[in-house]
């Protein structure tokens, strides 16, 4: 039986020295609030029985306890408590554009699905709540070209801080709320983006809704956000129109990164989508890369890898067969270079986010853009082709061979994860597969690598490498 081993990855006896590790990208698991057992991470709402009374349902499963869909008028739409230290954060909706009633905008109706909860404001605006294990998406969803070009958010503290990301140097995070006498956040907002619902299943991107924001702090331990979407681009827009100011939790070590990069697009980031996007475009002479890495350091040094295998399950939409005989394998390469995953989805990349010119935007450059360099930005290749043939059956999974490169790391190369390109000879039919991220709502989706390997004789266990995701000891599983 698999025990938990961190908050990534589970380990399972297969008899003798052999072993098998599971990793996720994302952390599964969480610390009991009382004993600090690791646990399953539970994201489905429970009717608010044990801490929430004056909300109808509550998430206590989690690193945060989270309260949705108050009971009464005045009550914010969601709280966050720290189990801890009992320190809590809550959000309201202050208005939209003049419309700011006395008691913040009250929603019409109230509703949970299998990770959150969904507001319905009126005909034309629904609010929804995707709460994973690493972050708790925010989106508001306008159904058609609104009256008013403002959002207006409400965010307060009880016991804990909320400080200005500009304040620390950290401008791509408007707020940042930490407990009390803490040094690092527990969780903040990203900046806010929006795009419309253009060009939907197909190789374009969506457009951009150009805004703006800012903070206005109200009185001590209230601020309010406010968003300013750009007229003409509402006017012009394909409705749905999505506002995203998702909630980020502070990182754990034990977690990977994930995203996609893309060539006629070169300087957007993809890190908080739930899909990576592995294709050959012809009409836009462009490819996309996924790119992932996994925390290895629950593997012994110098373990003998007997296989690792990614396994990626494909997208419910969009995917481009380009029939026998036309098929681009997937060639798996480890990345040289540290990158960082991002927080975009579709949209221009902050600095130090990956993109296809940066493995950290405006700081650190790939030699050759798309990490197209060998021996600067990615290693030869050491594992076999992939994807040689596949279908467009949504929800399918595919497997990778990652055994010879995972073999290397725990010899000692450092451990950047691996870039997932097409074979890349410029020519041939179209060609496009989707798989679900880290970001995916249901856990079941997302990336795992699954280790089997022997541990070294004598019984002892060395880490790869300590206190690095790079090149760690190890840490695996995906999501």
């Amino acid at each position: 039986m698999a025990k938990i081993i961190s908050r990534t990855a589970t380990l399972e006896e297969l008899g003798g020295r052999r072993k098998r590790l599971t990793v996720a990208v994302k952390r599964l698991f969480y610390p009991d609030h009382t004993t600090g057992e690791l646990k399953p991470i539970n994201v489905r709402p429970q009717d608010a029985k044990t801490y929430y009374s004056d909300y109808r349902f509550e998430i206590l499963n989690h690193d945060l306890l989270i309260g949705f869909s108050p009971k009464y008028n005045g009550l914010p739409f969601v709280r966050f408590t720290d189990p801890h230290t009992e320190n809590t954060w809550a959000l309201w909706i202050k208005g939209f554009g003049d419309n700011v009633p006395k008691t913040g905008i009250r929603p019409k109706t109230l509703g949970k699905h299998s990770c959150g909860a969904n507001y319905e404001i009126d005909d034309n605006v629904q609010i929804k709540f995707d709460v994973l294990g690493h972050m708790i998406r925010k989106l508001i969803i306008i159904n058609r070209r609104p009256s008013w070009n403002t959002i207006t958010l409400v965010i307060s503290r009880a016991g804990g801080h909320l400080i200005p990301g500009a304040n620390v140097g950290k401008h791509e995070r408007p707020l940042m709320a930490f407990r009390k006498d803490g040094t690092k956040p527990l969780f903040w907002f990203n900046e806010p983006h929006a795009w419309d619902s253009a060009n939907v299943g197909t190789v374009d991107p969506p457009n951009h809704i150009r805004l703006t924001s800012y903070l206005l702090n109200v009185r001590p331990g209230v601020w309010e956000l406010v968003i300013t979407l750009n007229a003409d681009d509402l006017d012009k827009a394909v409705y749905p129109v999505y506002v995203d100011p998702t909630i980020m939790l502070q990182p754990d070590a034990a977690e990977g990164k994930n995203s996609s990069i893309r060539k006629n697009v070169a300087l957007r980031n993809y890190g908080s989508c739930d899909y990576m996007e592995i294709s050959w475009h012809t009409s836009l002479h462009a490819y996309w890369h996924g790119i992932i890495q996994f925390d290895l350091s629950d593997i012994p040094a110098n373990a003998d890898i007997i296989s690792s295998i990614l396994k990626l399950t494909q997208y419910h939409t969009y995917c481009t067969d380009p029939g026998e005989g036309n098929y681009k394998p997937i060639q798996p390469h480890r990345v040289l270079r540290e990158w960082n995953e991002g927080n975009r989805c579709n949209a221009d990349a902050s600095d130090g986010e990956v993109n296809w010119n940066y493995a950290k935007h405006n700081q650190v450059a790939w030699t050759t853009p798309g990490a197209a360099d060998i021996g600067t930005d990615i290693a030869e290749q050491e594992d076999p082709d992939a994807l040689e043939s596949y279908d467009c059956t949504a929800y399918t999974v595919h497997d990778i061979d990652l055994t010879a490169s995972t073999q290397t790391i725990i010899n000692g190369a450092t451990n950047n994860g691996w870039l997932l390109p097409r074979r890349d000879d410029e020519s041939g039919v179209s060609q496009a597969i989707n798989f679900y991220t880290d970001d995916a709502s249901n856990a079941s989706y997302r990336p795992k690598l699954i280790i089997d390997y022997t541990e070294p004789s004598g019984g002892i266990f060395i880490p790869a490498k300590p206190n690095i995701v790079g090149g760690k000891g190890i840490n695996l599983i995906g999501g």
